[in-house]
């Protein structure tokens, strides 16, 4: 597990968001090691409850999310271990990953629509003997991230480069909370506690707090997990590097 080791720069503005944030002013990035209590901790794990108020939220999803990648466009028997979420700023080209992929997988769902935002080119599949088997197959825009460098199965410390023009706080938010939600929507298990986000001269970091849940086989009890994640991007090059620390546990319910 890594540990984020506190860097000092020369601040320029230090901001936390409305409802889960709040606001900090110092003359240094500091990690701020919010803490949450056992009792607080038990019972946000089995709240009705995902994600603050303010938290980027797609609401209106028709299907799941599959971002296409540079292992499922190959046939089975070429597939070579290497996992890179693809991007491209050509909508012919994404649509072209978009049928190869669905070619490629286990059966072929049609394609019925399409449509294209600042962040990603999506195109809506639905498989015709099972018409709520919707897949919304997506790909990133090189103009907003490119994650090429970031082998899913081989991890580094770069998980993608920010590529916006002039990007600012609430492209920082914007882009960390996206880049939440599309790993977490539909997992009942992870739940967004606070996030803050503090400025320097050279970075943005992004302090996310997780509640996490383990449910417990039968005669067993869950495990509670409070989870520090730190997105630190770098403002000159868009890098972004993710750190993970495993802040306390306790138990859960009895099964």
């Amino acid at each position: 597990m890594n540990y984020l080791k506190p860097t000092f720069f020369p601040i320029l503005i230090i901001l936390l968001f409305t409802a889960c944030n709040e606001e900090i002013i110092n003359s240094n990035i500091i990690d701020p090691n919010i803490s949450i209590t056992d009792e607080e901790l038990y019972n946000l794990a089995y709240a009705n409850y995902q994600f603050p108020d303010d938290f980027y939220y797609e609401d209106s999803l028709s299907g799941s999310l599959y971002y296409e990648n540079t292992n499922r466009i190959r046939p089975l028997n070429e597939r070579d271990g290497i996992w890179f979420q693809l991007c491209t700023n050509n909508v012919d080209t994404a649509r072209y990953w978009s049928e190869l992929s669905s070619h490629n997988g286990s059966y072929y769902r049609d394609l019925v629509s399409q449509r294209q935002t600042e962040k990603y080119f999506e195109f809506k599949r639905v498989y015709s003997i099972n018409p709520i088997d919707v897949i919304l197959s997506r790909v990133h825009r090189c103009t907003y991230i490119d994650r090429s460098m970031y082998d899913f199965l081989n991890p580094g410390d770069i998980i993608g480069v920010f590529k916006k023009n002039n990007f600012i706080k609430n492209d920082v938010k914007e882009l960390i909370e996206y880049l939440w939600f599309m790993e977490n929507y539909n997992n009942t298990s992870s739940k967004v506690y606070k996030g803050l986000i503090q400025n320097s001269s050279q970075f943005y970091v992004y302090y996310l707090y997780e509640i996490g849940i383990v449910y417990g086989d039968y005669g067993m009890k869950d495990i509670l997990s409070y989870i520090k994640h730190t997105f630190k991007i770098n403002k000159g090059s868009g890098e972004i590097t993710h750190d993970i620390e495993l802040v306390k546990q306790i138990s859960g319910r009895q099964n």
